[in-house]
């Protein structure tokens, strides 16, 4: 029989699931026992917070075993590991990522055949639906999000309806189909209304805010999300009042794409402080670390945005498969070096910044990173730069389906922070 570990999970033939049927009967102590629903429950309690970093790799080092549960206990059992799997192990790559989805499709294909609880069906469908939307599959990825969707409406389920619209909203934003994004947005938000489900309306109104931010109209912006600051307050739990992070940290991005470097400040240290107090994800947080950063940069506060991020952390977030984060941050980073006349390191940044940035999959943040190589280029005068960006700046453009204006018009308005940098270390 193979070794387990080399048997490619998503592609199992039926003489392969009875060898391991088998072996699962000859070691039932050692296999069932390994992740079964309640071992996920107290594990994934622990992975991927802040302070538990050494876990995470623990536990993403162990991913066969945890991928093996979901098809080799029985399928009620298999797809309640899947749908807590889901959240915390969303797989390194695109090979990754593909091969999750083929477990996913075998699992909901056997589900068929057995009485399965129908919710755990429709999330499972949904949970497909991200995977195919994160490896660029996006037509499949709304079908799915359609039979997810067809399940809920059977079982009058509108929280699971109201997240499926808003995860089509994403795919629409990142094809740059803006308007329909928005009428996807808005529908999440009216599945749920009277239902006091807050966190799919303060999560969509966080991306309407970010679509009206695109098209500059920022006071809208920061109104809507002032509105869903009062949101937050309504739910009862201190750890769901503590999400309103999410809202700050978008509030405090769009202050300082406006120039309100003080206010942007305010806002994203008081995300980080709740992020801290309740043990939010270490990508997440960084993140949030990486905008402060970028915050302290725009003030010329060089020093202090090296107290936020550094490369080590970084490439840490890497380790545990958080590219786009990762990406802002070394962009960020290289940004501080530039700053400080090391040259070198930051070109070695933002060229480091441009390889993370095609494996995170999201055009928005390659063109983001794009941009400032194109300005670092031009700033030291190394045009031929250019050259190496070209490829992936076109890919960029083509998937946010931008015009040549439009494309003119993102980089102005992400080169407006530069210039103020420059002009604040220059009367300095």
């Amino acid at each position: 029989m193979k070794k387990l570990e080399n048997i490619n999970l998503s592609a199992l033939s039926h003489e392969e699931e009875e060898e391991i049927i088998a072996l699962r009967q000859k070691h039932k102590k050692t296999l069932s026992n390994i992740y079964t629903v309640n071992e996920c429950k107290k594990i994934l309690k622990q992975v991927l917070t802040v302070n538990l970093v050494k876990d995470v790799f623990s536990f993403r080092k162990d991913r066969y075993n945890w991928l093996r549960a979901v098809q080799t206990h029985p399928v009620a059992t298999g797809s309640e590991i899947a749908l807590l799997l889901f959240d915390s192990y969303f797989g390194d790559d695109d090979i990754e990522r593909n091969q999750m989805a083929g477990i996913w499709k075998k699992l909901l294909n056997k589900m068929q055949a057995y009485e399965i609880d129908q919710k755990n069906f429709a999330l499972l469908w949904r949970q497909l639906g991200i995977l195919e939307a994160s490896t660029g599959e996006f037509k499949f990825a709304v079908e799915h999000f359609q039979n997810s969707t067809k399940i809920a409406e059977k079982l009058g389920d509108n929280i699971i309806i109201g997240d499926n619209y808003f995860e089509v909203g994403l795919i629409l934003r990142n094809q740059g189909e803006y308007t329909q994004a928005w009428e996807s947005f808005i529908n999440a938000e009216k599945s749920v209304q009277g239902m006091n489900h807050y966190k799919t309306i303060v999560y969509s109104q966080g991306q309407r805010a970010n679509l009206l931010a695109i098209g500059g109209r920022f006071d809208d912006a920061i109104d809507l999300l002032k509105q869903s600051l009062s949101l937050w307050e309504k739910f009862d739990a201190i750890e769901d009042k503590n999400m309103r992070h999410t809202t700050l940290h978008t509030l405090g991005r769009i202050y300082l794409q406006i120039g309100r470097v003080k206010d942007a400040k305010e806002a994203v240290l008081e995300s980080l402080k709740l992020k801290d107090a309740s043990g939010e994800r270490y990508d997440s947080t960084m993140r949030t670390r990486s905008l402060l950063a970028d915050v302290c940069i725009a003030m010329g506060n060089y020093s202090e945005a090296k107290e936020y991020i550094s490369e080590e952390s970084i490439e840490t977030s890497i380790r545990i498969g958080s590219y786009l984060y990762a990406a802002e941050s070394l962009r960020t980073l290289s940004r501080v070096h530039y700053f400080e006349n090391n040259y070198i390191q930051s070109e070695r940044l933002a060229k480091r910044s441009l390889e993370i940035s095609q494996i995170a999959n999201n055009p928005l943040t390659q063109i983001d990173t794009i941009i400032w190589v194109m300005q670092l280029s031009f700033l030291q005068k190394k045009f031929f730069v250019l050259l190496s960006i070209l490829v992936p700046l076109i890919k960029a453009i083509n998937s946010l389906k931008l015009t040549p204006v439009q494309f003119y018009n993102l980089f102005i308005q992400r080169q407006a922070t530069l210039k103020k940098s420059i002009a604040f270390q220059k009367n300095n």
